[in-house]
């Protein structure tokens, strides 16, 4: 709760305490939020952490690491992002396309949906390109 609280005070001051209480914590939830949290407040120094978190095995913490990465990225890491459209989970799918959309724009995207043979990734990316 101190996350999301922390998150809607939008105060930049409280992104030291994220990381900090991002390092070693196992819980899939504090993470998912903290993540949600830095994507909004954190900066560049907070990409890796996404990053290293796109693997995660909760699918909720999969998905902000996806939404932070969007976020706090460069174009380059819409290709980190790719695997998770084929993500078992909706969610982490839709929120990845959006993700890369935000990286790379919608002929990013659109490249992507191109070499796509899996109907989830391309459900999830459709989507996307239609609500933009």
């Amino acid at each position: 709760q101190v996350v999301r609280l922390a998150e809607l005070v939008d105060d930049p001051r409280s992104v030291p305490a994220l990381r900090e209480r991002l390092l070693g914590n196992r819980d899939p939830e504090e993470i998912a939020a903290i993540l949600h949290a830095l994507g909004k407040l954190g900066g560049a120094e907070d990409r890796a952490a996404a990053i290293a978190l796109l693997a995660h095995r909760s699918w909720l913490v999969r998905m902000q690491a996806a939404v932070a990465l969007g976020a706090l990225g460069m174009p380059l890491d819409a290709a980190r992002i790719v695997p998770l459209l084929r993500d078992p989970h909706w969610w982490v799918r839709y929120r990845a396309a959006q993700a890369v959309l935000r990286l790379g724009g919608a002929q990013a995207l659109r490249r992507v949906l191109a070499d796509q043979t899996d109907p989830h990734a391309r459900e999830s990316i459709e989507r996307v390109l239609a609500e933009r």
